[in-house]
């Protein structure tokens, strides 16, 4: 399938790891997540909250404790986006501990639109989804000040890591564009199998899929084609896609 081609988003510095550096810092990620999480999780059980309606009646509306406690703490200490930053990543945990398919990182994910990829490069700052999904958990633990949050010094260590890597100005967002791809190790983002007509059609049709796909075939990141985001590159790939 030499005339197909995939994307994907990360950083630089993340591709130039080993496949040992690589492994060793996404499992410090899931190691902070693990340790976090569980002192986040009695914040997000939904209270009741009496309120008034335009009218002057009374409401009873349900609010999630880290958002009656800590909103505007966290906004303050962490920038006017901290909160909702916060409780979407706290959302995608909460779906990845319960097993929900459209949020499982195991696997390696991959877009049939360049320009997704480039979107998902800009969020890469952390070391991608997962390592941005710690980043946001120990920012917030950090702002509200749980007690004794490392008391694990491997998790201290792991959380260092990670603050280090996304220090601001570090970040080199890049696209990784795959070819020779092999369709039998494809399968939709929630992991479903592709239809095998769906397959065909993205063969030989010339409209762009807009689908964010699991690929389970290993690939050598250092062997494939890296572009470096820039200015040109932002400038190319949107006026590409609006061509389309």
């Amino acid at each position: 399938m030499n005339n197909l081609e995939l994307y994907h988003g990360t950083d630089a510095r993340i591709i130039e790891m080993t496949i040992e550096e690589r492994q060793q810092y996404l499992n410090g990620c899931r190691l902070v997540i693990d340790a976090l999480y569980p002192l986040f999780k009695p914040l997000l059980k939904s209270e009741a909250v009496e309120s008034k309606a335009p009218d002057g009646s009374k409401i009873t509306l349900y609010e999630y404790p880290l958002k009656l406690k800590y909103e505007k703490l966290l906004n303050e200490k962490g920038g006017m986006y901290m909160y909702i930053n916060l409780f979407e990543k706290l959302m995608m945990v909460d779906s990845w501990k319960n097993g929900a398919g459209l949020y499982q990182y195991k696997d390696f994910y991959v877009c049939t639109s360049k320009l997704t990829a480039m979107n998902y490069s800009r969020r890469s700052y952390a070391g991608g989804e997962t390592g941005l999904m710690a980043y946001r958990l120990i920012q917030g633990a950090e702002i509200i000040g749980f007690e004794n949050m490392y008391q694990d010094e491997e998790v201290k260590q792991a959380a260092e890591r990670i603050k280090e890597f996304a220090k601001e100005g570090d970040e080199r967002p890049a696209i990784v564009t795959i070819k020779d791809i092999d369709t039998k190790c494809l399968f939709h983002e929630d992991g479903r199998a592709i239809e095998k007509e769906d397959v065909e059609e993205w063969i030989i049709s010339k409209r762009k899929f807009q689908w964010k796909l699991r690929y389970t075939k290993p690939v050598d990141l250092s062997k494939c084609k890296v572009e470096l985001l820039n200015k040109e590159l932002y400038m190319k790939i949107c006026e590409e896609e609006q061509e389309l």
